[in-house]
């Protein structure tokens, strides 16, 4: 687990300096140690969290006639079979690093090849040194980021683990995107591979670029696309069980010790209870809230008891919410209004005191039918656009319609992008309207929120987080299913609940999902307090928003009840984001 920055410029006289002052941004990412490559105006570099090979794994790493040179953000779950299938081709191993296979395998296979026989998140930079060539690539699922900015005029191109890294290059403009801010006021978060900011874009999940440094061309490919299309298995529930108990396998692979996340709900329960027939007295770790009505920590203890784990059970205190919010969003990258950002953070904090990986449920509801908003598209799901209606298309509601969006905004934005329409148009082949839903979420609200969420704020706290239920093969298999596999009446993720029955208590099936949820309307009322309204966002003052509208709104808000909570946490996160990065303030 690290993080990777990269610049290409011949004409950079202080290029040590700018890629120093990148990797001092993403330290947290990697405190154990960091790694540079310089080659004829290009640098890449990496900072360490040892977790694999903690002797040997420093990076980077490089192919047998030392022309391909590789840099790693991740893990590769399966370098140990990936490294035996090397061996037999020849290829001779240094290390027993999961980032010496991607040196080898890009020798041996080619991208293309190489990306499509790793399991595991990462992002990764390999330099062809023969070819001239920088590929930059991300994992399936986008659980590891991986942002970049190009200049082709004067052939200037960076890359880094963390937007910010990129502020630091003069030549990078840093005006917001009005169609990605158009996004995070509907949605919460900025979707596809355009960044907040203008001139930095995302590799998007499953995609490599491809640098000429020669031309300076720049070619995106995608590798990867979950298959939609329905299968005929005979023994459904035996199935998923074995794909999900192998991901678990291997994603509890480390040098250093591991624990789980453990909410009480069904997906990190399953994932717990698996673990702990490998890993005896495996840690586990929960947060629970003051008040009744949003704690569900009774469960994770009553897991951890039943599983006998050794648990680690923390106290979210609210009281400190207006200490702890500029806290977290000092460590987004792009401005995130995920509520849940404040308990990870927490958790993932004092988890790190006991164990440096930690495996977590994101993705169960998104493979599995976990959504009771999935429930209406039973008899078919029409899309429209990502945000142009009540919902979006996979019955999640939007913070705001696209007409309010409109108002605020002081600039046009996309009402529809090309990699939407692209995306409608794969999502058009599935078999079911409620695996259109899963599949929806799956490749937007899971890779631009839950897994950002996750990432951030564990990466905050040197912690690396691991996703089981996303193993490409899992994810697959489940598409594969009918309807009635995932929800059947009144019952969602129905294979997945049989599964659980053999591991966990059935208390923790008899009772309403929940997730993180705060108790956010006071907290939020007594933010606005603590500055006032008008000072808040004037001293924020963002140029692409009417801020004057915003505060007008937020006044009218503020003395309705109940107020659009989702709405006003979104925008507070946003102008505090933004003041933080441009206008210092803290």
């Amino acid at each position: 687990m690290c993080g990777i920055v990269g610049i290409v410029d011949h004409n950079d006289t202080h290029i040590d300096k700018h890629i120093d002052a990148m990797l001092e941004v993403i330290y947290k990412r990697g405190p154990d140690g960091e790694g540079v490559y310089k080659y004829n105006g290009l640098t890449l570099a990496m900072r360490r969290l040892s977790i694999i090979d903690l002797e040997g794994g420093d990076q980077p790493f490089y192919s047998d006639n030392k022309q391909v040179i590789a840099f790693q953000n991740g893990e590769i779950y399966n370098y140990i079979e990936l490294t035996k299938e090397l061996k037999a081709l020849g290829y001779t191993f240094v290390s027993h690093s999961d980032t010496e296979v991607i040196a080898h395998g890009y020798s041996a296979w080619g991208i293309r090849t190489l990306l499509q026989k790793l399991e595991g998140m990462f992002a990764l930079a390999i330099f062809d040194k023969t070819a001239n060539k920088l590929f930059l690539a991300r994992d399936r699922f986008g659980e590891k980021p991986l942002y970049y900015t190009l200049n082709n005029e004067r052939r200037q191109f960076a890359y880094a683990s963390d937007l910010r890294a990129l502020f630091h290059l003069e030549w990078v403009e840093k005006s917001l995107s009005a169609t990605a801010l158009s996004r995070y006021l509907m949605l919460g978060f900025t979707t596809g591979s355009q960044s907040i900011i203008n001139t930095i874009h995302k590799v998007l999940p499953a995609h490599y670029l491809c640098i000429d440094l020669e031309s300076f061309n720049v070619e995106n490919e995608n590798y990867y696309l979950p298959n939609l299309y329905a299968k005929t298995i005979e023994n459904r529930e035996k199935a998923l069980q074995e794909a999900l108990e192998k991901s678990i396998d291997l994603r509890l692979r480390s040098d250093v010790p591991v624990g789980i996340f453990l909410s009480g709900g069904i997906d990190s329960s399953l994932i717990a209870a698996i673990a702990a027939t490998k890993h005896r007295h495996i840690n586990t770790f929960s947060i629970g809230f003051h008040s009744d009505q949003h704690d569900e920590s009774q469960y994770a203890k009553e897991v951890a008891k039943h599983i006998d784990s050794k648990h680690h059970h923390f106290m979210f205190d609210e009281q400190s919410f207006n200490e702890l919010l500029p806290v977290v969003i000092g460590e987004q990258d792009e401005p995130l209004a995920d509520q849940a950002c404040l308990p990870t953070y927490w958790l993932s904090k004092e988890a790190r005191k006991f164990v440096t990986v930690v495996l977590s449920g994101e993705g169960g509801d998104e493979v599995c039918g976990g959504y009771e908003y999935y429930k209406q598209f039973e008899k078919g799901n029409k899309l429209a656009s990502l945000v142009g209606g009540h919902t979006t298309p996979s019955g999640f509601p939007p913070l705001m319609s696209i007409e309010t969006c409109k108002q605020f905004m002081r600039k046009d934005f996309l009402e529809t992008t090309v990699e939407e329409e692209m995306l409608f148009d794969y999502l058009d082949i599935a078999h079911s309207g409620i695996q259109k839903a899963m599949a929806t979420d799956l490749m937007t609200w899971l890779p631009d929120n839950l897994l950002v969420k996750l990432d951030r704020m564990a990466m905050a706290n040197s912690l690396e987080g691991r996703t089981p239920y996303l193993s490409h093969h899992l994810v697959d298999l489940s598409y594969g299913f009918n309807q009635k596999s995932w929800i059947d009446q009144d019952e969602y993720k129905v294979l997945l609940r049989k599964i659980g029955k053999k591991y966990l208590p059935e208390s923790i099936f008899n009772r309403p999902k929940q997730g993180f949820v705060l108790p956010m309307d006071a907290w939020i009322v007594s933010w606005f307090q603590k500055e006032g309204v008008e000072h808040f966002f004037t001293t924020r003052s963002i140029d692409e928003l009417d801020t004057n509208k915003v505060i007008a709104w937020v006044n009218n808000q503020l003395q309705s009840h109940p107020f659009n909570q989702r709405l006003l946490f979104a925008l507070i996160v946003l102008y505090e984001w933004y003041g933080i990065n441009f206008k210092n303030k803290c």
